[in-house]
């Protein structure tokens, strides 16, 4: 209760756990049970350690089998889509030399049984995909903050857009207010300066020698 759960991988994170029969997530205080597929998710996540119960409802042998169904082929295209690097990380040192040799080919040639490359009953296989369900979770964190980070870029970004142009639109206003009584002081001061021919040629063959 009030544990604000709003992720499935916040549950995945509870398969670190050795053992769990009961699971009670109480809908106050947790935004996860918003979503239709919470207790499927926890049923193939957590099916390694031995779940009976989940908010009072028995776990059957039918849930198990749908929980598979939905989850488990997401779980083997990430198995295949993800580094090797990353798959080694979520095993133990033995479990990692077993893995090599599934992924290599080479279990058979070595002459391991189907019965080594198993873990709790299950094919190890199996355990690999629903681990891949924990790891995204060490990234969690980073992604928001990333995320969260070109948020206020972009706020910032568009309160510069929207300045400039208000801006401009002032400077636009300003400038139509005060035009016709700008061009006609330019109109007048061109003409005072052009009402001695002789000087304004000599004035202006000055400041071109300047400018240059």
């Amino acid at each position: 209760m009030e544990c604000s759960i709003s992720q499935l991988l916040q549950l995945a994170a509870l398969a670190q756990l050795r053992r769990l029969e009961q699971l009670t997530v109480h809908p106050e205080g947790n935004p996860l049970l918003r979503l239709t597929l919470w207790r499927t998710f926890s049923i193939y996540r957590l099916q390694q350690l031995n779940l009976h119960k989940i908010n009072g409802t028995e776990v059957t042998v039918n849930d198990v089998i749908a929980s598979e169904r939905m989850f488990g082929a997401l779980g083997h295209v990430a198995a295949t889509e993800t580094p090797r690097f990353r798959l080694l990380l979520l095993l133990e040192e033995s479990r990692k030399r077993q893995l090599q040799f599934l992924m290599d080919g080479r279990g058979r040639r070595s002459g391991q049984s189907p019965e080594d490359l198993k873990e709790n009953g299950r094919p190890m296989g199996d355990g690999v995909c629903r681990g891949l369900f924990n790891y995204p979770s060490r990234l969690t964190d980073s992604a928001e903050d990333s995320a969260s980070d070109r948020s206020v870029s972009v706020q910032q970004y568009l309160q510069g857009l929207i300045q400039s142009a208000s801006s401009r639109c002032v400077k636009a206003d300003a400038l139509q207010k005060i035009w016709p009584l700008l061009f006609s002081e330019i109109i007048r001061d061109s003409v005072l300066d052009m009402r001695d021919t002789h000087t304004y040629r000599h004035n202006s063959l000055q400041r071109l020698t300047h400018t240059h």
